[in-house]
């Protein structure tokens, strides 16, 4: 059987690994979006002098009087809030004709609960109208680039389960996944070739795979990549959650986004809310991020177990390798990349080097996320008296010490060259110290030198 050598292993994980940490970054940036789209909307809306946004908070004044007039019982708990839209309005009314138009021809009325509002003016209500397709657009395009999002974020991940799948069977399997598998006559002729026939198989194989739930990806993970998702205790808590982004996706490209009976039969009980039958499935900005965490998680393991197991004798190798990919997520919030980084620290087949770094990087994910003070007494117990420099900026620097920090990083600077500094001030860990102004200072003084050097040597040449 033909096996990759291990850089060449490497290198192939490194580019399933790229494609799907990118796929997310390019996520996380398209819900920022959202907030564009709300601006610009909000910037038109100005420009309009903002008619509609005043015949709505008239149209708000009026069924707020209504339901008090009907049933003062009846009025909510938001009082204070009421009182302050009422007052608004009638210092609104005693500034603008316009709006003392507005309010008398908009009236309210109401039978058994259902409140209705009439609009005796051709011109208030197309100013209404006008601003409910403004509001309804708005809606409509945020609604359709959430959606858009949730579906790209299933596909990212059926991406990565097939790409990984593939690279195990050509790569390092060859013997279970295709041998029974077999082509008609005709089939080969199409196809051309023995090596070509092998591809179509491998598809054909990952295609009925991602045709399968989640659930049954993570069961053929454990049973033919031998990675076992469900005994990390931390990742077997999140995989009903994560189950359930991909029944929603299901909803939004099958239903139109209207829940149905498969989708409540499907989904743990405690992740349905309050959605019922026929309801509108909704996404917003924060079922997104979590969503994006979740999957992130999940992938980021699965992929790092996956590099290890085909990397057993250049462990430290891999780990080197795949650290800069695993630092970005690590500020993000990002259980995968801790529960990796204490892994590592505490496995003694890695090297020291490795271990020392995994374990710095493991404090960081704390100090990223929040959390620092749980382990604040742990890295003050970090004895880096017999390691190099870097380790003592470090400690600092997690420990908020940054004038002893600025010490040793001026020393550390000392032993590496321009190249490797301009390399250095992206760490994570550096952009910590940042929040001195005295570090900020030194570092931007160095680039500034750096950048005088470099064209100095332009001049001379």
């Amino acid at each position: 059987m033909f096996f990759l050598t291990e850089s060449n292993k490497m290198d192939s994980v490194m580019l399933i690994a790229e494609k799907f940490v990118k796929h997310l970054e390019s996520l996380e940036r398209m819900v920022a979006y959202s907030d564009l789209i709300e601006k610009e909307y909000q910037t038109k809306k100005v420009n309009e002098k903002n008619l509609g946004e005043a015949a709505d908070l008239i149209v708000h004044g009026k069924i707020i009087e209504h339901v008090n007039k009907i049933d003062p019982e009846k009025r909510s708990d938001r009082k204070e809030a009421d009182n302050e839209v009422l007052e608004l309005i009638e210092k609104l009314k005693a500034e603008s004709d316009l709006i003392k138009y507005f309010h008398k021809n908009i009236e309210v009325s109401s039978i058994d609960d259902d409140i209705t509002y009439t609009v005796k003016s051709p011109f208030v209500n197309r100013v209404l109208k006008s601003s409910a397709d403004e509001s309804f657009k708005l809606d409509s395009d945020i609604n359709q680039l959430l959606n858009s999002i949730i579906i790209s974020l299933a596909t990212g991940m059926e991406l990565l389960i097939a790409d990984l799948f593939k690279d195990f069977i050509q790569n390092v399997d060859k013997s279970d996944f295709i041998e029974k598998k077999s082509l008609t006559y005709s089939e080969l002729v199409k196809i051309g070739s023995v090596e070509e026939a092998r591809i179509f198989l491998i598809d054909e194989y990952t295609e009925e795979l991602l045709k399968k739930s989640f659930k049954y990806w993570l069961d053929e993970i454990e049973r033919k990549l031998s990675i076992k998702v469900t005994s990390i205790e931390f990742l077997n808590q999140k995989i009903e959650k994560t189950f359930e982004v991909f029944q929603r996706r299901h909803l939004l490209i099958h239903n139109n986004g209207i829940v149905n009976s498969s989708y409540l039969s499907k989904v743990h009980p405690s992740l349905i809310s309050n959605f019922k039958k026929d309801d509108i499935i909704e996404i917003n900005n924060k079922y997104i991020e979590d969503s994006i965490g979740l999957f992130r998680m999940f992938g980021i393991v699965i992929l790092f177990k996956y590099a290890e197991k085909l990397n057993r004798k250049e462990k430290d190798d891999m780990f080197t390798t795949l650290n800069d990919l695993l630092l970005m997520p690590s500020t993000r919030k990002c259980l995968g990349t801790r529960y990796i980084y204490k892994e590592v620290s505490e496995d003694m087949t890695y090297d020291h080097e490795s271990r020392l770094i995994a374990q710095v990087n493991y404090y960081l994910t704390h100090k990223y996320n929040d959390d620092f003070e749980g382990i604040r007494s742990e890295v003050e117990r970090f004895n880096v008296s017999q390691l190099s420099i870097e380790y003592h900026m470090a400690k600092n620097i997690l420990l908020d010490k940054f004038d002893l920090a600025l010490g040793n990083f001026k020393t550390f600077c000392t032993t590496i060259d321009e190249e490797h500094f301009l390399h250095v001030i992206d760490w994570p860990l550096l952009k910590l110290a940042r929040k001195s102004d005295e570090f900020k200072d030194y570092i931007n003084k160095r680039i500034h030198e750096i950048i005088k050097s470099e064209e100095d040597e332009k001049i001379e040449i």
